[in-house]
């Protein structure tokens, strides 16, 4: 069969339908579960390794760095599993690529369910994709301790801004600010939501100086010119919305990244003015559909349409 990729800046994401294919996908788990975790051969490669399981592997320049395989489970279910990113190429997004390729593969194949069998320390990696835990109970899996975790193929996601989600304090004061409205809260519990902070994923801290957009820059109430890692989280998260094909956005008003409506005027005197984010700019501007917290029944009719 003809090989299937998919090239994103130099990773390669490939469908892995043949045996070499295949390979970079066990050597991949070999690096980092064999070796890492030191689980035998006998334990990793099960009998459900084999030609009617699937397999996503991505290649640096032709060498395999990150893999996961899935297989039909029965009652339209397919299980995602060993998903392995070698340790040198974590915390590049490159888990997420690979997963969310899986799931284009198997809408293709015509399955309506995914499920998992997280790590716990992995949980939240899953809840941002829009799985969601099934059964709280933490069960035994090899070395690591498991949580169910499912999702609906065809859900149409809704990206929304993480201070929103809660959980993870991510706001510039250290602050919390989570949603409450009933449909939020519906949509969460779905697993519809996919969360992100643009600030953090741009590489700034929490908590951090408050910052305004100036003209085309976004400035630090303390001087620092941040625009470049506003341009970033801005850029990452066009990405989360393209790559789950999110059906629109809700996101935080009056921030420089999340604003929809209204921003602050750059003075740091606490005036508000008509504009939106930079992260909303990009997100407009690569044909999404932004509501602000405050029109969330607007965004269910709006849903009500699409469905």
């Amino acid at each position: 069969m003809e090989q299937d990729t998919i090239t994103n800046n130099t990773i390669e994401v490939m469908r892995a339908e043949e045996e070499w294919q295949r390979a970079g996908a066990y050597s991949v788990r070999i690096e980092g579960m064999n070796r890492q975790h030191h689980i035998s051969l006998r334990d990793e490669f099960d009998e459900l390794d084999g030609p009617d399981t699937k397999y996503i592997v991505l290649l640096d320049d032709g060498y395999p760095v990150a893999t996961c395989r899935f297989f039909d489970a029965g009652g339209g279910m397919v299980n995602i599993g060993r998903m392995v990113v070698l340790p040198e190429y974590r915390g590049r997004g490159l888990g997420a690529k690979a997963i969310l390729e899986a799931e284009k593969w198997i809408r293709e194949l015509g399955f309506e369910r995914i499920g998992v069998d997280s790590r716990v320390v992995a949980v939240g990696f899953y809840e941002k994709l829009g799985f969601r835990v099934v059964d709280p109970e933490v069960y035994i899996s090899g070395p690591f301790e498991c949580k169910r975790m499912e999702k609906e193929v065809g859900m149409l996601k809704i990206l929304v801004s993480e201070c929103l989600y809660g959980g993870r304090v991510v706001r510039y004061d250290g602050g919390e600010v989570p949603e409450t409205h009933p449909t939020f809260l519906k949509w969460k519990e779905e697993g519809r939501l996919i969360p992100i902070c643009p600030e953090v994923f741009g590489g700034l801290p929490t908590p951090r100086p408050d910052s305004q957009r100036v003209g085309d820059k976004v400035m630090a109430s303390t001087g620092p010119d941040v625009t470049e890692e506003y341009t970033k989280g801005a850029l990452e998260a066009v990405r989360l919305a393209k790559e789950n094909d999110v059906a629109f956005c809700i996101m935080k008003q009056d921030s420089p990244s999340c604003g929809s409506k209204f921003i602050y005027d750059g003075t740091f005197t606490d005036t508000k003015i008509p504009g939106q984010g930079l992260a909303v700019e990009m997100l407009r501007d690569a044909g999404f559909k932004v509501f602000a917290e405050e029109d969330i029944d607007e965004a269910a009719e709006y849903l009500k349409k699409l469905l």
